[in-house]
Formats: C-alpha cells, sequence, structure tokens
C-alpha cells in the first residue's frame, strides 16, 4: 500500500491509530471471495474529518467561519465511503 500512499508501513500504521482516536477511521476485516480471505475495509466519517482538517486551519490561522455554515447537512452522503485494502 505504500504505493497508493507515499507512506512507509509504519507511518500507515501511525496515521491509521491517530485518525481512529479522533473517530475518523474505522476499520474492520471481512472474508472475500471464494477462499473467505480476511481483507482489511476502511471507512471514513467525512464530516468529522472535515471539522478535524477546519479545527487544524483554526489553530494555524485563527478562527474560521461557523463550521455549521461550511458543513451544510445536504452537502454529505449519509452513508461514509468504504475502501476495501
Amino acid at each position: 500500500m505504500q504505493e497508493e500512499t507515499g507512506l512507509s508501513r509504519r507511518n500507515q500504521e501511525r496515521a491509521r491509530k491517530v485518525l481512529r482516536g479522533r473517530g475518523v477511521l474505522e476499520e474492520e476485516t471481512r472474508p472475500v471471495g471464494r477462499m473467505r480471505r480476511q481483507t482489511m475495509h476502511y471507512r471514513l466519517d467525512l464530516r468529522k474529518l472535515v471539522i478535524l482538517l477546519l479545527d487544524e486551519l483554526d489553530a494555524h490561522n485563527g478562527p474560521t467561519e461557523d463550521k455549521a455554515y461550511l458543513l451544510p447537512e445536504d452537502e454529505f452522503p449519509e452513508d461514509e465511503f468504504d475502501f476495501p485494502y
């Protein structure tokens, strides 16, 4: 997966740990295919990710506009994206 992310395995594990701790990333292993091989599946909470990024911007650049205004409910899909890896 290093080719896809540009991160070493150690950096990927560290990033996943931070994102899980902040509630942005969910991970789950699921059996796939005829052989029922376990694969890792990821789910991102895009709303939490955007809020996290805006908070980081606030920390560096000062407060942004009201986050509720920037994140209208209808702008985000109800279901988060699910990425199998």
